[in-house]
């Protein structure tokens, strides 16, 4: 027990600064790590961003290429001059060139059935009248057209169509040229764009109809964003923004950032890992802490010296003084200390002698 006093006295003065000291270094503590937490935020959120931007930069290339190969294909099948044969060795010399990787091109023809593609024709001819690019070709002819994802019929795959419709010199639908963007390989990609560790991304349409997503863990998209958060949202006044943030006290919840494409009806969503997340912040936030613990334990080791040194010995010698006082009988040895302390007892053992 330090025995604090109601009255001034070293032993008070004592307990009362080491207390000081150790709940200013912990408001200390508190303050480093928040702020630590804000920069680290403030540099995650800017990372996400950045990510963000190189997978549209990525998606826009990828579908610029193949919006580009599409209308040269369109283009030398020219004005009525649709003839299947002539297309199947157009699409055969295209298909030499060996892009875009692991995609098919299709002839659609004017009854909107698939009847070849880029590996001949077909044994049965494949109605896609019902599909959403199919419509916009039709109605919007010699305009590249990009449907919703969907499961290929004939590719079996799951793939981002693009089209074009070609019409005669009268305006007559002839047909149209279809090339289906296998997402696999799109995803390998997009994923090759993304410089930072623990990044995880998906692509959606407009109506939050999942493109591709690519994350350590499973099902990214559907486990952190909310489908009736995501509807409130207004991406025409907000094209990008903060979706959520981690904190120090909730680990499960991680960064996350949305951000439309520039160009296409696509939605980015990108999301820092909370494992990473968390490695992240104690490899800075730690050796901070560890600083501020040193300079702690170095102050209260100076004030402990100070009460070993001096505060212990002037105690003890005002004991003994008392007790000369008392007539009592007291052993005065050498207190060890500073030179002072030693001073101070070969003058109180002179006294003891006088008396």
């Amino acid at each position: 027990m330090l025995g604090i006093n109601t009255k001034p006295s070293l032993y008070r003065d004592f307990a009362l600064l080491s207390v000081l000291i150790v709940f200013i270094l912990f408001l200390v503590s508190i303050w480093v790590s928040y702020e630590t937490y804000q920069e680290h935020s403030h540099t995650v959120i800017k990372q996400l961003e950045s990510e963000a931007v190189r997978i549209d930069r990525a998606l826009i290339i990828e579908i610029e290429r193949a919006s580009y190969l599409l209308e040269s294909i369109a283009r030398q099948i020219g004005h009525d001059t649709a003839n299947p044969n002539d297309i199947a060795q157009l699409f055969a010399a295209f298909d030499k060139t060996n892009y875009p990787k692991n995609s098919l091109f299709f002839w659609v023809d004017a009854n909107q059935q698939i009847i070849l593609g880029s590996s001949g024709f077909l044994e049965k001819p494949v109605p896609v009248s019902d599909r959403d690019y199919m419509k916009k070709a039709v109605t919007a002819p010699w305009q590249i057209k990009i449907g919703h994802p969907i499961l290929g019929r004939v590719s079996d795959k799951w793939v981002i169509p693009l089209s074009i419709g070609l019409t005669d010199s009268k305006g007559k639908f002839l047909g149209a040229v279809l090339i289906s963007l296998d997402i696999s390989s799109f995803n390998e990609d997009v994923k090759n764009v993304i410089k930072q560790d623990g990044i995880s991304f998906a692509v959606t349409n407009s109506a939050f109809t999942l493109l591709t997503e690519q994350s350590d863990g499973p099902d990214f998209f559907s486990s952190h964003f909310d489908m009736k958060k995501l509807a409130a949202l207004d991406f025409t006044k907000e094209p990008q923004g903060v979706y959520s943030q981690s904190s120090l006290f909730d680990r499960d919840r991680i960064f996350a950032y949305y951000e439309t494409s520039s160009q296409y009806p696509y939605i980015i969503f990108v999301g820092y890992d909370a494992h990473q997340q968390a490695i992240s912040v104690n490899r800075i936030l730690i050796p901070r802490l560890l600083q501020i613990f040193i300079i702690t334990m170095f102050l209260i080791s100076i004030l402990w010296t100070v009460r070993r040194r001096i505060i212990q010995p002037v105690i003890s010698l005002t004991e003994r003084t008392a007790a000369i006082v008392r007539g009592q009988t007291t052993s005065l040895a050498i207190e060890e200390g500073p030179a002072e302390i030693e001073q101070l007892t070969i003058e109180i053992q002179r006294m003891s002698s006088f008396i």
